[in-house]
């Protein structure tokens, strides 16, 4: 009888320490759940933020272009409104200009003295302000000849440069215009290639500038 008790006892033992097991199974499984639950809620949670994000730059994609668009738009109907004026007579512009512009094409293949008027032209500004005087260009104080040659990758004499320069006041309207300068108040007079004052329109942003110049003066005018 002792024997069975004691057996009894061992099995019972035995049958808690299952149960204490099982619990603490039950409570590691339970709290696995929970981080469980807890790691869903933050995938869930970037995943929202993500999807966030993701729209945001849609819309800010979306704003871009059609802010893009909008700024073509009104550079279409800014250069319209321009060509407009230019083709009613309103603004001028030479045939140096207009082909600038690419409103022309009359110089599309340009012959060895147009080639470096149109030279002299796109670079007047940067050249006439690189000399003392600034406002007129030769090759005796102002270098035009070696400034020539750099630009078109030519070796020039004289004769070629002074072709390029009468050929440059032909295609500025007189915008550039070849004069007779006697240096010092003494001496033979020589050619230089002087401004007339009027701006060279060679960009469409000049070319709005001058047109919204235009239609100020008219509104002052009235």
């Amino acid at each position: 009888m002792s024997t069975e008790t004691n057996l009894a006892s061992t099995l019972l033992t035995l049958l808690r320490e299952r149960d204490d097991d099982v619990d603490r199974y039950d409570d590691a499984l339970l709290l696995i759940a929970e981080r469980i639950d807890s790691l869903d809620s933050q995938i869930d949670s970037i995943t929202y933020t993500d999807d966030m994000c993701e729209e945001l730059n849609d819309r800010v994609t979306k704003q871009a272009r059609m802010h893009a668009k909008l700024i073509q738009r009104v550079s279409k109907l800014e250069h319209s409104r321009a060509y407009a004026e230019v083709m009613d007579g309103n603004v001028h512009l030479s045939e140096a200009e207009k082909n600038e512009l690419q409103m022309s094409d009359s110089l599309a293949k340009p012959n060895g003295p147009e080639r470096r008027a149109m030279a002299i032209v796109r670079n007047w500004d940067h050249w006439a302000l690189s000399t003392p005087q600034s406002e007129y260009l030769d090759i005796t104080t102002g270098n035009l000849d070696k400034l020539l040659e750099q630009a078109t990758n030519e070796k020039l004499d004289n004769k070629q440069v002074y072709d390029a320069m009468e050929r440059a006041e032909t295609l500025t309207d007189g915008k550039l215009h070849v004069t007779m300068h006697q240096f010092g108040g003494k001496g033979r007079k020589r050619r230089i290639l002087q401004s007339s004052g009027e701006q060279l329109i060679l960009t469409e942003d000049a070319l709005r500038e001058a047109v919204s110049q235009l239609e100020s003066d008219g509104q002052n005018d009235k």
